[in-house]
């Protein structure tokens, strides 16, 4: 009985019940052996709040709703009163990766806990995290990354939010794009 604890601790935690997990939801990812390893591997990996993100981002992709459900909830565990979730490492907008999966979290539950943490994750990548002077965001110091590509434009497209998307997009590309060898640079220090 010792050992069960902290599984029903943990479920009880991500607000979803072990028997509300259904069997169809979980038959996308496992039907290929190779990726139900991946998918069992990162599981059970501790995560960053970009691993987090991207995780739960492949789980909405791939149709594992629940799935995406759980990783959501858990990114609320190390949630700051900036907004940021799943905040445990990285840069001020890696949180911003799991943007868009707890949009959906939010819309798909219409749990109030989802909703609220959704739009203050949007209210800090709208006001209150670090940017250049022309609105790009930064993400370390005054760098900007590659990776702000799958950072907030995804999560203010999936609000709707398609200027700021845009406005992203275009930051970045002004910045990273290296038009001589016509590839992107990583990181960009202002």
């Amino acid at each position: 009985m010792p050992r069960l604890f902290p599984i029903v601790s943990i479920a009880i935690l991500l607000g979803s019940p072990i028997a509300s997990l259904s069997q169809s939801s979980n038959r996308t990812l496992t039907r290929d052996p190779v990726t139900a390893r991946v998918k069992n591997a990162a599981l059970a990996m501790q995560r960053f709040s970009w691993e987090q993100g991207c995780m739960a981002q492949a789980f909405l992709e791939s149709g594992e709703v629940q799935m995406m459900i759980m990783m959501v909830r858990g990114s609320l565990l190390n949630q700051k009163e900036d907004g940021r979730i799943a905040s445990s490492g990285g840069g001020p907008t890696d949180p911003l990766m799991g943007g868009e999966a707890c949009w959906k979290a939010a819309d798909l539950t219409r749990d109030p806990v989802l909703r609220k943490a959704a739009d203050g994750l949007l209210q800090y990548a709208l006001k209150r995290a670090p940017r250049s002077s022309d609105g790009i965001l930064y993400h370390a110091g005054h760098e900007m990354w590659s990776d702000g590509f799958h950072t907030a434009p995804p999560f203010y497209a999936a609000t709707g939010r398609f200027d700021e998307c845009m406005q992203q997009i275009e930051g970045y590309h002004k910045r990273l794009w290296n038009p001589e060898k016509k590839l992107y640079i990583h990181m960009w220090d202002d």
